[in-house]
């Protein structure tokens, strides 16, 4: 788990990092779970619809809707990104 204050550092770094490159796959998601991690969930489920499928954007929903006791719609996001992802981490 993550101290408040190496979260501070982590999403720091995320949030430079998608300043220089706005179109790195994993940014959204990585930023997302910082922010989930701290607590502040709204801001994090705002990265997520943010990150491509690509950049496992449905798993990171899943994980904050979970968080949201949204169980329709993380449910929903985890079998998309199932389906999505089979073979890939079968």
């Amino acid at each position: 788990m993550l101290s408040s204050g190496q979260a501070r550092r982590v999403g720091g770094g995320v949030s430079q990092g998608l300043e220089i490159s706005p179109t790195y796959l994993w940014a959204h998601w990585s930023l997302g779970v910082v922010l989930l991690a701290v607590g502040r969930v709204d801001e994090a489920l705002l990265q997520m619809q943010q990150a491509t499928a690509e950049g496992a954007g449905d798993v990171g929903l899943a994980l904050v809707y979970h968080a949201l006791n949204r169980k329709a719609e993380s449910d929903a996001a985890l079998t998309r990104a199932k389906k999505a992802h089979a073979q890939r981490w079968a």
